[in-house]
């Protein structure tokens, strides 16, 4: 197996290609993280709006009661 040896010009571009891969990758790793930490606080406020409704619907179903009794009362 022959090895073949590099010039200091080759060397050097192996280098900066290998720190811009690098780069690139901490870029995507960063993005990752942002994008989970955003459907993260989408899936809470989804969750916040769920409750919000069935709280809503709970009182208007008690309104509907109150008003059916003030009617049978009447």
């Amino acid at each position: 197996m022959r090895v073949k040896k590099l010039t200091a010009v080759e060397l050097k571009k192996l280098i900066i290609e290998a720190m811009e891969e690098g780069h690139h990758k901490k870029d995507e790793l960063a993005e990752d993280a942002e994008t989970a930490a955003a459907a993260e606080k989408a899936e809470t406020a989804e969750e916040e709006a769920e409750i919000q409704n069935e709280s809503l619907d709970e009182s208007l179903q008690l309104e509907r009661w109150k008003k059916l009794a003030g009617l049978l009362n009447s």
